[in-house]
């Protein structure tokens, strides 16, 4: 009998993905989906000025795990000079958020 580590992917609180995933996934496609994933969320959020900039999934044994979502993300939206200073780039995604 194999015994599996079942450690989470990285710190913090992590959940199972299981409406869309709810067997294990193949090693080939988990290569191309953590990056993938990460680089369209990051381009989605950009787009429609989500102060959010990406989530970055995990894979376990072949399961698909997502970061929970974190108490330091802000419910109300603050002034950009607080979160931005002079970055254009984080000022034009406030603009549109």
């Amino acid at each position: 009998m194999i015994d599996l580590a079942w450690d989470a992917p990285g710190p913090g609180v992590w959940e199972l993905e299981t409406t869309h995933a709810s067997r294990p996934w193949s090693l080939f496609v988990q290569d191309l989906y953590v990056d993938a994933f990460a680089r369209g969320f990051q381009q989605g959020t950009a787009r429609y000025g989500l102060m959010l900039s990406h989530i970055q999934p995990a894979f376990v044994h072949g399961y698909f795990y997502m970061p929970a979502p974190s108490e330091h993300l802000q419910v109300h939206r603050p002034h950009p000079s607080r979160f931005c200073g002079r970055s254009p780039a984080c000022i034009r995604r406030s603009a549109l958020a």
